[in-house]
This record gives C-alpha cells, structure tokens and sequence, in this order.
C-alpha cells in the first residue's frame, strides 16, 4: 500500500496532526474535536482531479517548477524512444509533495470540499516510496503504467502541441496516483458514509428531488450547505440503482446480513426504487422507515459493497445503533474489509470496537509464531496485523483546540486513553456508591 503522510496546523479545531494512512485507520477523542474535518480532508485528497484550477497560481513555486522540469524531460525521452522508464527518487516526490502544498494553501480546493471559506490552515505531505513509472506511446494513446498497473491517459493526449499543457497534465496524473493508487481507481470506488447515515437514508429523495426543482447541481449549489463526501453520498444513493446487483463482496454482504441485520436488504423495480427490508423471521419486505436503526445505519453500506468494486471506505461513528453484541460484529466487519482489500477509515467513541481490533493483533500473532489457537470462533478472514492498523487519538486542550497523537501499539495491542480515562471515572464512581451503600 502506497503509504503517505499528512501534517496539518492550526486547521479548524486541529492545533496539529500529523497522519500516516494505513489499511485501516481509527481516529478516536471526544465530540466535536475535529474527526470528521480530518476524514472529509483526506477523502477529498483521495478523489481530488489535480485540475488547472488547482494548479494555476502555483507556477511560479519551487515544487512547480522542479516538477516540471522532471516531467518535460521524461517526456522528451518518450517523443524520441517510444518508452520511458523512470523512478521518482526523494527529491523528486519532494518536488511534488511541495506542489501540492501550494495546491492546498491556495484554498480553492478547501472551499469547494468543505463549502466553506477558510482563513487560517497549514498543510504539507510526504510521499515515502520509490515508485517506478513506464510510459508506452502510440498515434492515439499515451499509457502510464505504475508499478506494473497501466492506466491509459485516453486518445489525444499524445497529439497534444502544447509542450506545456501536456507536461501539466503529466503531472497532475502522477501526483493524482501517489494519493491514490491502492485507494481508488475510478470515482465510484471510494465511499463516504456520514454520521446522519439514517436521516440521509430516509430522505435523499426529498433532497435530490429539492435540488433538482431549483435547478442547481446537489455538489455545486450555493444553496446547499453540505461538505463535499456527504454531497457525493447524497447522489450515489440516488443513482446507486442503475449500476444493478454485481455481487462485487458478497462474503461481506452475507456477514452484514447474518451477523448484524438479520435480514436481507432490496431495490425494488422502476419508477421509485425503493429500499426494503425483510427479515429472517417475518418472511415480509418492509420499507426503511418501519425497519429499527441498525438497518437504516448498515443499508447504505450494504448496497453499495454489492454494486460497486469499492477501494475505499471512510465510516463516521459505525457503532450507531448497534448493541455492544452488535459492535463486536461491527468490528469484525470492518477488519474483513480491510482483509478484502477495502483501505477502511473510522471514527468511532467505541472501546469495544477498538478492544475486539487488539484481541485480534494478538490472534494473528499467536497463529504467526506457530502457537496452537484457544478454541475460538474466528477464522483468518478475522485476523489483523499490527502494521495493517494506525489509530490516532484526538485530544482537546483547555483551550478547546486538538492534538492528534498517534496512538502505540503495545504487547496488548492500542491503548486509548480516551476511552481508559471514562471507565476509570465510572469504575471510581461505583466504588463511592459501593462503600456508601456499605
């Protein structure tokens, strides 16, 4: 996985963070300390379009232009060999990395994903690993393969004149692949599920059909005051239909519907495509609105792993709704997509979530050190490595501003003093009642 790190100041409630993706990644701390700023962030970097709009202002950088003298000449290689071979060596990811830095600085990025005018914020990234590129060239198709995966860049990009558009283009395409590659490889493969995963759920039609009679675009309204993922969620939901059942994870499916609804979830037929729900007992399709939370909170996420091949997925709060039972089944949810090759981001308030995550570091660690297995109910669909795990805990000062301190994994796996320093207050409290009661 293409690892990359982002740091962040003075961004919101964000004092600092400084970030390392990872297959599955929890961002834990208190309400309202900055988790969902961080996580609409990085999915906008993980579905940004490196534009000329982005870019434009940003020519006359540092990053700009050492970037652009390594693309021009790979490029000149290309017009005169056919193919190029190269790698991009640290000063060169630097180069891009400080380009990027530009690109976020200059707000217009910001705005457009957040809808909202900020003032202050810091941001700078680091690309960590040598990745080697090849660009193949006929009369119509310019191909770029990226560690042995080819993307075709489409008819006329080898035909353009412009020595300058091309190599902006190039490398708005290989910056746009060191975010993303192992993250998404098209817009529909990357998912946002928002906190207000029922109320969405209940009304995206009313919403949709809203924007539509003011005839403004649900992601571009000057009316509309959601952030870019939760305007995007809004519209897949409303097309998700068309794209019909591809059965993409259906192991996944099948332990959402066993484990956690107990049931099954249907679209029905043209003209409304109504979301329905029957259960495993009452044997009749019911409608969203009659179903309990666990259904209307898991129905998107369900949907969407059968009808699209999905890369990505950044989840608000997953145990909402859901039983302590519940949230043990959600965890092992979450670590079989991250197994099934689903980049998982989470923010969550739940330390069951997060032990069942430790005792499972600690299952796969007995089954590599060859040890025998206690009689246990899991399989290695359920087992996680330390290093496939980051967990990131947001602490919020007197002055109401947040550190994010990545979070060590120990022998016992991660220990979240978020969560330790609740259940101490509670356990404290119970010994007061306790000795009064004596």
């Amino acid at each position: 996985m293409n690892r990359w790190t982002l740091e962040v100041s003075n961004f919101g409630k964000i004092r600092h963070a400084k970030v390392t993706v990872a297959p599955l990644t929890f961002f834990l701390g208190e309400n309202n300390s900055g988790k969902s700023y961080l996580m609409t962030l990085i999915y906008g970097l993980l579905t940004m379009r490196f534009q000329e709009k982005y870019i434009e202002g940003c020519r006359e950088t540092e990053g700009y232009n050492r970037a652009f003298a390594f693309v021009r000449e790979q490029l000149s290689k290309l017009e005169t060999e056919g193919e190029v071979i190269f790698f991009l060596p640290e000063d060169v990811r630097d180069s891009f990395a400080l380009l990027l830095d530009s690109i976020l600085n200059k707000r217009v990025f910001l705005e457009e994903l957040f809808n909202k005018t900020f003032e202050e914020g810091e941001f700078s990234v680091k690309f960590y690993d040598t990745y080697k590129f090849r660009l193949t060239c006929d009369e119509k198709y310019i191909i770029i393969w990226f560690d042995e995966e080819s993307y075709s860049l489409g008819a006329g990009t080898a035909l353009v004149k412009e020595e300058d558009v091309k190599t902006e283009y190039f490398m708005s395409y290989i910056m746009q692949l060191l975010f993303q590659k192992d993250f998404m490889h098209g817009n529909q493969d990357i998912l946002y599920l928002p906190v207000a995963r029922t109320g969405f759920l209940l009304t995206y039609k009313s919403v949709i059909g809203s924007a539509m009679q003011d005839k403004f675009n649900i992601e571009n309204s000057e009316k509309n005051l959601l952030t870019k993922p939760v305007g995007d969620f809004l519209t897949r939901l409303g097309t998700m239909s068309v794209h019909g059942e591809q059965l993409y994870y259906q192991d996944l499916v099948s332990f959402i519907e066993q484990h956690l609804i107990k049931g099954h979830i249907d679209v029905s037929e043209m003209p409304t495509h109504d979301i329905l729900y029957s259960s495993e007992q009452l044997g009749q399709k019911l409608p969203m609105y009659l179903t309990s939370g666990v259904v209307t909170e898991l129905a998107p996420l369900l949907l969407f792993l059968e009808r699209i091949n999905l890369h990505t997925v950044l989840i608000e709060e997953p145990e909402i709704s859901l039983h302590p039972e519940l949230q043990i089944s959600m965890a092992r949810l979450l670590v079989r997509m991250c197994n099934a090759g689903i980049a998982t981001f989470v923010t969550t308030h739940s330390d069951l979530i997060m032990q069942h995550v430790n005792n499972m570091i600690r299952l796969s660690e007995i089954v590599r050190a060859g040890k025998e297995l206690p009689e246990t109910k899991y399989t290695k669909e359920d087992f996680i490595q330390r290093n496939q795990v980051a967990v990131y805990e947001f602490q919020t000062g007197a002055d109401g501003r947040t550190e994010i301190i990545p979070v060590p994994c120990n022998k016992s796996g991660f220990a979240v003093d978020t969560f330790y320093q609740a259940l101490k207050k509670l356990s404290e409290e119970i010994d007061i009642i306790e000795e009064k009661m004596e």
